[in-house]
C-alpha cells in the first residue's frame, strides 16, 4: 500500500530564505516510473506540496497551502492524539535533514572553488576577452575543480532518496556507462574549431551526455570568458610538444619501414629461419612444387620447383634448391671427394684460359671416372681394399653408368645412333666378360664364337643340355636366327652377314631373299634398305613371317629390325630379356627423320624419337625401377627430364656426384639453355653446390662460377656470372684473396685471383674487369651502408677520387655531430689510432698514401676540390683535439688560421662575410655551426680566466685582451644572426647562452 504523510506548513522563514515566485520543476525517473511534482502557487492563500509514494507506479502529492510574506500560516490538518504529533515531528526532522543536505550542494559548486575562480578572473581582467578556452581546457579545469571538493558523507540522503524510489547506485552506474567516446570526439572537434577561429555570437548550444536530467547550456553565451593566460599558454605548449612527438614518431616509422623494405627480403628471412630451425633439430616440412614437362604424361613422378627469378633484387647466390643437404666439410671422405672434383674443375678452367682462341677438348668424363671412381681401386692391391672399393662402386653404379653414356655420346647430337652404339658396346662387353669367365678355353676368342657361347649359355639348359625354346631353327646344333639376332644386337652386322652366308643352304624358299636384304642393311651407313627392297621385305613379312605358326621368334625379330616392319607391335615375345634389350630394340625401329615426308616415308609406318620418348615417360620410374631409370632417361635423350628426376626428390642421392653429372650434361651440350621449359638452370645448380663451401673455400667457388661462361653465345649466363662474382666478393669479404690488396706504402694494387681469371669472364682487358666486377661491387657495398668495404673496393677498382669523396662525407658527418659539452666521449674518437673502422684514422692514412704520394698516376686521379676538403677537415680534427685538451688560445688561433668564419676581424667584415656566405663545399658548410660554437666557447673560457685572476683590474694588456675577445664574440653573434636561417635553432640558442655568460 502507498504510505502518505503530511507536513505542517512552512513559516515565513522558509519563504524568506528561498524567495520562491513561480516554480515549476519536474523530475522523471524512467527506471522506477516515479513522478515527483512540486507545485507552488503564487496565490497568498494556498500552496501544494507533493508527498512521496514508495510504490514505483504510484504518485504521491505533498500539498502545502499557506501565505507568503509577513502573513502567518495556520495548519489545516487536524491532529488526533499524541501519536500523530510524534509522527509529524519525526517526519519533520527527516525532511529538515534532507533540506540541509540539499542546501550544501550548491555551496560545493559556488563555494571556495568558485571564489578562487572569480579571484583569478578578476586579477586578469585587464587582458580582456582575447583568450578563449577550448573545450578540452574546460574539461581539464572541471576535473581539477572536482578533485578539490571534499566529499562528505550523505548516507542519510541516499537512504531517503532510495526509500522514495530513487536508488543512487543505479544513477551512478548509469552515469558511468554513458558514451564518453562521443563526448571526447565532440570535444576534440570543438577544440579544433575554436582554436582556429573566434567563437560566433550565435553559436549553438552543445549538449553533453552527462544525464537525462542535466544538460550543459550554451558554451559561449552562458560561460564567462576565462582570461587565465598562463594556463592557456601552458596548454598550448603541451599540445605542441605532443604534436611534435607524434610527427617525429610517424617520420621515424616511415624511415624504418623504408629501410627494412630496402635492405631486407622476406624470402631470405624465411630461408634463414628454416636454417636456424634445422640447426636446433626442428623438422621443417619441405614444400614440393610439381613441374610441368612438355609432352610428359607422368611429369608428376619427379616434381621440382620451376625457376622463376621474379624479384630481380634477390641475390643469385641465395637461390638454392630447397632439398639440398650437402655439406662438403661433413667428414674427411666427403672433403677429399670435394677436393678431387675441385682440382678437375680447376684443370678444366686452366685449359680453357690457355685455349681461349682454340677449341676445348678437355676429357671431362674420362678424368672424372679415373680420378673420382677408379683411382683407389687401381692404386690399391690389397684384396680387402679391393673388396671395399667394389662395394663402394656398387652404390655409385648409376652415376658411373651415366658418365659412361656421356663418354660414349660426347658432343654428338644424334641421340639414336649414340644410344645404339653405347648399348651394343655394353652388350658386347658383357658377352666378352661372360666368355672369359666360363668359356675361355673353348675355341678361338672371335666375336662369332663369343656370341655362340652366349647363345648356348642363354638358351640351353645347363642340366638337360636341351634348348629351352621349342621353335628355334637349329642348324648344326646352332640356333641360326638367334645367333644372327645377337650379332646384330652386339653391333656386328658384318659377322651376322657371314653367318647367314655360311648357312644359306638351310634357309627356306620364302627366306631366299633374306641374304640380299641383310647385305644391303650391313653395308648401308645409316642401316636403311633401298625403297624397292624395303617394299618387297614388307610384303614377305606380312604374307609369310608375321602370321606363321610355330615360327622362330628370332627370325621375326630380325625381319622387324632390318625392314622396320609392323611398328604397331614394337616388341617380340621371348626375345627381349632386359631393359637394355628393350631400349635397343625400340631405337633400331625408329624411322630415320630424313625419310619422313618422302615417298618411302608416306608408304610405311612412322616411329619417331619423340614417340619413343613419350612411351618412356608414360611408363615412368615404376616400370623401369629406380636402379635403371637414370640411364633410361639419358639413352632416350630426355636430358631435362633427367635433371628434374635426380633433383626432384625430397633428398638428392649422392648430391655432389649428381651436381657434377648435370654439369657434364651442360659441358657436352645436352642441355638446351634456350628452352623455356627448363626445370632448373645451371646457375641455380651451381649456387646450390657453392652454398656448402662459399665461406670456407671462396677460391673454389670462383672456379665453379666461371663455368657459366662455357657457352660464349649465352649472354644471360655471362651476366649471371658477373653478378654472382660480385655477390661472392661482398658476402665472403675475402677481398685480398679475390680482388687483391692495396700496398699501404705507395697505394699500388696487388691483383687477386679474379683478375687473373678475367679472360674466362668474357671481358676484354683489366680495365673492363675493374669496371664490371670491382667497381660495381663497391657501388653495391656503398648503397648498403658498408662504408669500410666500399672504400677498399673503390681503391681496388682504382677509383681514388670516389674514395676521397666518401671519406670527406663520412668525416664531415662525424665532426658535425660532435657536442662541445661531451669532450670525454669525443676523445676516444679523436685519439684512437688502432681502430681500422675509425673514420678519422682512415682519413689520416689515406691522406698520407694518396695526397702526399709521389706517384702521379694515382694523385692525378683525385680532384683538387676533394684534396682541399680532406685537408681542411683534418685541420678541423686538430681544432677539436685542442678544444678537448682545454687549450683555448691555441684552438682559437687555429680557428683564425683556417679562416672559415670571418669573426676575427672587425664587425663590417663579419657582416660582409655573412652576407656573401657562398661556401660551395657542403662538407665544410655542415661544420660552420660547430666552428661558431667552438669559437664562442673558447672566448668564454678565456674571458673567465682573465676576469678570475689576481692581477690588478687596471692592467692595460688584460683590458685589451678582454676587448678583443668580446669583439670576436660580438662578431660571432652578428655572423650567426645574419645567417641564422642556415643554422639550427639549437645552435643559435647555444650561442646566446654563451654570450650571456660573458
Amino acid at each position: 500500500m502507498a504510505s502518505t504523510f503530511r507536513l505542517p506548513l512552512f513559516n515565513n522563514t522558509i519563504a524568506n530564505n528561498n524567495n520562491v515566485g513561480n516554480v515549476n520543476g519536474k523530475l522523471n525517473n524512467t527506471n522506477n516510473n516515479t513522478k515527483l511534482n512540486f507545485n507552488s502557487s503564487s496565490k497568498p492563500t494556498s500552496s501544494s506540496v507533493a508527498a512521496v509514494n514508495t510504490n514505483s507506479n504510484a504518485t504521491t502529492n505533498l500539498t502545502t497551502s499557506g501565505s507568503f510574506g509577513n502573513q502567518g500560516a495556520a495548519p489545516i490538518i487536524a491532529t488526533n492524539g499524541a501519536d500523530k504529533n510524534n509522527k509529524i515531528k519525526n517526519k519533520k526532522t527527516r525532511l529538515t535533514e534532507l533540506v540541509e543536505s540539499s542546501r550544501n550542494l550548491p555551496s560545493l559548486i559556488g563555494g571556495e572553488s568558485a571564489r578562487n575562480l572569480s579571484n583569478t578572473d578578476s586579477d586578469l581582467s585587464l587582458l580582456g576577452d582575447s583568450v578563449q578556452l577550448s573545450l578540452s581546457e574546460i574539461a581539464k579545469r572541471s576535473l581539477q575543480l572536482g578533485s578539490s571538493i571534499d566529499i562528505k558523507d550523505y548516507t542519510r540522503a541516499h537512504y531517503l532518496l532510495a526509500g522514495s524510489g530513487l536508488p543512487i547506485q543505479d544513477v551512478e552506474q548509469y552515469l558511468k556507462n554513458l558514451p564518453n567516446k562521443n563526448l571526447q570526439q565532440s570535444t576534440l572537434s570543438a577544440t579544433a574549431s575554436t582554436s582556429t577561429c573566434p567563437p560566433s555570437s550565435n553559436e549553438k548550444r552543445v549538449d553533453l551526455p552527462y544525464s537525462d536530467a542535466t544538460q550543459v547550456n550554451t558554451i559561449n553565451n552562458g560561460m564567462k570568458t576565462s582570461t587565465d593566460l598562463d594556463s592557456y599558454l601552458r596548454n598550448k605548449k603541451d599540445e605542441s610538444i605532443l604534436s611534435s612527438i607524434e610527427n617525429s614518431l610517424v617520420v621515424a616509422a616511415k624511415d624504418f619501414d623504408s629501410f627494412v623494405n630496402k635492405n631486407f627480403n622476406l624470402d631470405s628471412w624465411e630461408k634463414r629461419k628454416q636454417e636456424v630451425r634445422e640447426c636446433f633439430g626442428i623438422l621443417v616440412k619441405k614444400r614440393k612444387v610439381t613441374s610441368t614437362f612438355s609432352n610428359a604424361p607422368n611429369a608428376s613422378d619427379y616434381p621440382l620447383e620451376r625457376v622463376s627469378w621474379g624479384n630481380k633484387s634477390r641475390e643469385l647466390l641465395t637461390q638454392v634448391l630447397e632439398n639440398s643437404r650437402l655439406n662438403v666439410n661433413e667428414n674427411i671422405l666427403l672433403r677429399e671427394r670435394f677436393r678431387k672434383y675441385a682440382s678437375i674443375i680447376h684443370e678444366l678452367n686452366n685449359q680453357r684460359q690457355n685455349n681461349v682462341l682454340g677449341q676445348l677438348n678437355f676429357p671431362l668424363t674420362e678424368t672424372v671416372l679415373n680420378d673420382i671412381f677408379f683411382s683407389d681401386s687401381s692404386n690399391n692391391s690389397n684384396s680387402n681394399n679391393n673388396n671395399n672399393n667394389i662395394s663402394s662402386l656398387a652404390q655409385y653404379r648409376q652415376i658411373i653408368e651415366c658418365w659412361k653414356i656421356l663418354e660414349n655420346c660426347g658432343s654428338s647430337k644424334d641421340v639414336i645412333q649414340d644410344s645404339k652404339k653405347y648399348l651394343e658396346r655394353q652388350f658386347l662387353q658383357y658377352v666378352d666378360n661372360l666368355y672369359k669367365k666360363n668359356f675361355n678355353n673353348e675355341g678361338l676368342p672371335t666375336v662369332v664364337n663369343k656370341i655362340r657361347s652366349f647363345v648356348e649359355y642363354k638358351l640351353k639348359s645347363s642340366t638337360t643340355n636341351q634348348w629351352k625354346m621349342k621353335d628355334l631353327t637349329i642348324i648344326n646344333d646352332i640356333p641360326v636366327w638367334a645367333l644372327i639376332y645377337y650379332l646384330l644386337r652386339a653391333g656386328c652386322s658384318s659377322e651376322a652377314l657371314q653367318v647367314a652366308i655360311e648357312n644359306k643352304t638351310s634357309f627356306r624358299k620364302i627366306e631366299s631373299s633374306f641374304l640380299t636384304y641383310l647385305k644391303h642393311y650391313a653395308t648401308s651407313p645409316n642401316r636403311e634398305l633401298p625403297v624397292e627392297f624395303q617394299t618387297k621385305l614388307h610384303t614377305e613379312y606380312n604374307q609369310h613371317i608375321k602370321n606363321s605358326l610355330n615360327g622362330d621368334p628370332y627370325r621375326l625379330a630380325v625381319y622387324k629390325i632390318i625392314g622396320k616392319c609392323d611398328l604397331t607391335r614394337k616388341t617380340v615375345t621371348g626375345v627381349i630379356f632386359s631393359v637394355e634389350d628393350w631400349l635397343w630394340f625400340h631405337l633400331v625401329l625408329i624411322t630415320d627423320e630424313s625419310s619422313i615426308g618422302s615417298a618411302l616415308g608416306d608408304s610405311l609406318e612412322k616411329y619417331s624419337l619423340e614417340d619413343f620418348q613419350n612411351i618412356v615417360l608414360s611408363y615412368g620410374v615404376a616400370h623401369f625401377s629406380a636402379n635403371n631409370y637414370m640411364q633410361v632417361l639419358l639413352l632416350s635423350g630426355l636430358y631435362h627430364e633427367f635433371v628434374g628426376y635426380v633433383l626432384g626428390d625430397t633428398k638428392i642421392i649422392h648430391e655432389m656426384d649428381t651436381m657434377h653429372l648435370i654439369f657434364g650434361l651442360y659441358y657436352y651440350g645436352k642441355l638446351d639453355n634456350s628452352k623455356k621449359s627448363l626445370v632448373v638452370t645451371l646457375d641455380k645448380i651451381l649456387a646450390t653446390y657453392i652454398s656448402s663451401f662459399i665461406k670456407s673455400d671462396p677460391k673454389v667457388a670462383v672456379e665453379y662460377i666461371l663455368l657459366l661462361t662455357l657457352d660464349d653465345t649465352n649472354e644471360n649466363y655471362i651476366r649471371t656470372c658477373h653478378e654472382m662474382l660480385r655477390e661472392l666478393v661482398l658476402s665472403t669479404k675475402e677481398f685480398s684473396i679475390l680482388l687483391g690488396r692495396v700496398n699501404n706504402k705507395d697505394g699500388t694494387r696487388v691483383p687477386g685471383i679474379l683478375e687473373l681469371r678475367y679472360p674466362l669472364m668474357k671481358l676484354k682487358d683489366k680495365d673492363e674487369f675493374l669496371h664490371t666486377i670491382t667497381e660495381r661491387a663497391a657501388r653495391k657495398a656503398d648503397e648498403s651502408g658498408r662504408v669500410e668495404d666500399s672504400l677498399l673496393l673503390y681503391q681496388l677498382s682504382e677509383e681514388y677520387d670516389i674514395v676521397i669523396s666518401i671519406v670527406n662525407k663520412n668525416l664531415s658527418d662525424l665532426l658535425s655531430g660532435f657536442d662541445y659539452l661531451q669532450k670525454h666521449q669525443q676523445k676516444e674518437l679523436l685519439w684512437e689510432e688502432t681502430d681500422d673502422t675509425n673514420m678519422i684514422t682512415i682519413a689520416s692514412q689515406l691522406s698520407e698514401i694518396y695526397l702526399n704520394n709521389s706517384n702521379l698516376q694515382i694523385t692525378s686521379k683525385i680532384s683538387s676540390k676533394n684534396k682541399e676538403t680532406l685537408l681542411t677537415l683534418l685541420k678541423l680534427v686538430d681544432i677539436w683535439r685542442l678544444f678537448c685538451n682545454d687549450e683555448w688560445q691555441i684552438c682559437l688561433d687555429l680557428l683564425n688560421q683556417v679562416d672559415l668564419i670571418p669573426v676575427f676581424a672587425d664587425e663590417v667584415t663579419a657582416r660582409r662575410g655573412a652576407t656573401s656566405l657562398m661556401i660551395n663545399n657542403e662538407y665544410i658548410m655542415k661544420n660552420i655551426p660547430n666552428l661558431l660554437i667552438l669559437t664562442m666557447s673558447c672566448v668564454s673560457h678565456l674571458v673567465k680566466i682573465l676576469t678570475g685572476g689576481n692581477k690588478p683590474q687596471n692592467d692595460e694588456s688584460k683590458g685589451q685582451q678582454l676587448k678583443a675577445l668580446k669583439r670576436i664574440a660580438k662578431n660571432c653573434m652578428t655572423y650567426s644572426g645574419i645567417t641564422q636561417y642556415k643554422m639550427s635553432k639549437e645552435t643559435y640558442n647555444i650561442l646566446l647562452n654563451l654570450e650571456a655568460d660573458l
